[in-house]
């Protein structure tokens, strides 16, 4: 019986058919990213290729082609320095083996994969650069036509082919995302005890990116801590504030599991109880976040989530004597969007933000199977009415089911009573 990987790259390949000519995916791993000189930073494997095969090591590229053999891997002979210096390669034999194809050993990768794309008409490739596969495209892209003598003519980005495979999620995806989520609740929880007045917003940072590697897990992303004002930056990296007893903490986290991500962000009364301006600010915000919860199900459009979220939030910003005008010219201006200028959510997967993340709302339909987050929010750079700056987001992971959704996120409690019956028993 065929396993998962081998019915994906099979999946791959009829979808490649349908195009009516001879076709192929080019994919290569990633290289070592540079931290500084001859140092890098840890490696992270190409998502493609794990997800089409497993694989989270270097040096190996992947061609998937409509003509015979199909499946082929091109890797490296043994490199007894690399050895020395790196340890024992990869077992490319079990993983021809695991796929069903062949490999190709070569030191010379760019010339097999010539030989393998030759009678190809189109070619959906990753624009990585600094790989074998790249390096092919590129010489394919400054190669006059008429010079090209039977290699591919029509170029495609692999996430074109690749994005409605990714975006509907197994039964395993689905495990692995959960248990990402499950280590960063477990991991939000042993940190609150070390949210206090005057802990740096790095020190808490750091905290939870510990708690996450305890408990096997990888960072799906750089953790955002942000205190007070900082909150209201909504991708904030500094981390150079100390908590103040009167401020909001915003944590926006993430572990990943075998490579699957979770995105998760709670907010957090320093001094363990909101200020009342606080939670009118807050509860406006969970308000929102249940809205669009509810609205997700199979077929709708994003943007009939996210406008669930935004009525929601107009409406309060009006209440709270913020905007001014009936909701419908509020929505209709658009208004709302100088507090809540960011979308409601995006793909998650092997990637943070998924493939699939880059769809224009007013035509993108959830459909059954897929993992979005849903994350509305607030912010305020200046004091606004009697609002002070803040930042409150609240989010979790979502699987769309035929008649709704099932939270993925659960364990951290976003109910502001919960919140401050928590924070006071530390």
């Amino acid at each position: 019986m065929a396993n998962i990987f081998q019915r994906r790259l099979k999946k791959v390949i009829s979808q490649m058919k349908r195009s009516g000519c001879e076709s192929a995916l080019l994919l290569a791993s990633r290289q070592d990213a540079p931290y500084s000189r001859d140092t890098f930073y840890p490696y992270r494997p190409d998502s493609d290729i794990r997800y089409l095969t497993g694989f989270t090591g270097r040096d190996l590229t992947l061609v998937v082609s409509t003509k015979k053999p199909g499946v082929l891997i091109i890797v490296p002979p043994r490199d007894e320095l690399k050895v020395k210096w790196i340890g024992k390669p990869p077992n490319y034999a079990k993983l021809a083996d695991t796929l069903g194809c062949k490999a190709v050993v070569s030191d010379d990768p760019t010339t097999e994969i010539r030989k393998a794309l030759k009678g190809i008409d189109l070619l959906y490739y990753s624009p990585l650069p600094g790989t074998p596969s790249y390096a092919v495209v590129k010489e394919l892209f400054d190669t006059p036509f008429h010079r090209r003598k039977g290699m591919p003519f029509m170029f495609v980005q692999s996430e074109f082919l690749l994005k409605e495979l990714r975006l509907y999620k197994s039964s395993d995806e689905i495990k692995a995302i959960k248990k990402a989520a499950a280590i960063t609740n477990e991991s939000l929880f042993d940190t609150v005890p070390f949210i206090t007045d005057g802990a740096w917003e790095r020190e808490i940072a750091e905290t939870i990116n510990y708690m996450i590697k305890l408990r096997g897990g990888g960072i799906a992303f750089n953790t955002i801590v942000a205190s007070g004002k900082s909150a209201a930056t909504l991708h904030y990296e500094r981390l150079d504030k100390r908590l103040r007893t009167g401020d909001m903490l915003l944590i926006d986290c993430g572990a990943s599991y075998d490579m699957y991500c979770a995105d998760i962000s709670r907010v957090l009364p320093v001094r363990g109880r909101f200020s009342d301006n606080q939670r009118k600010v807050y509860t406006a915000v969970l308000s929102a976040q249940k809205a669009a919860i509810r609205a997700v199900k199979d077929g709708v459009l994003l943007k009939t989530v996210y406008r669930a979220a935004a009525k929601v939030l107009a409406n309060e910003l009006k209440n709270m004597g913020i905007l001014r005008g009936s909701l419908k010219s509020i929505m209709d201006k658009g208004s709302y969007k100088e507090f809540f200028p960011h979308g409601i959510g995006h793909s998650l997967g092997i990637d943070v933000h998924d493939v699939g993340s880059g769809h224009s709302p007013d035509t993108f339909r959830l459909r059954k199977g897929m993992v979005f987050t849903i994350e509305p929010g607030l912010y305020f750079d200046t004091k606004t009415g009697s609002i002070p700056p803040c930042g409150v987001r609240i989010e979790d992971d979502v699987l769309v089911t035929d008649d709704g959704c099932t939270v993925l996120s659960k364990g951290f409690p976003k109910e502001p009573d919960e919140i401050e019956e928590l924070m006071n028993r530390r």
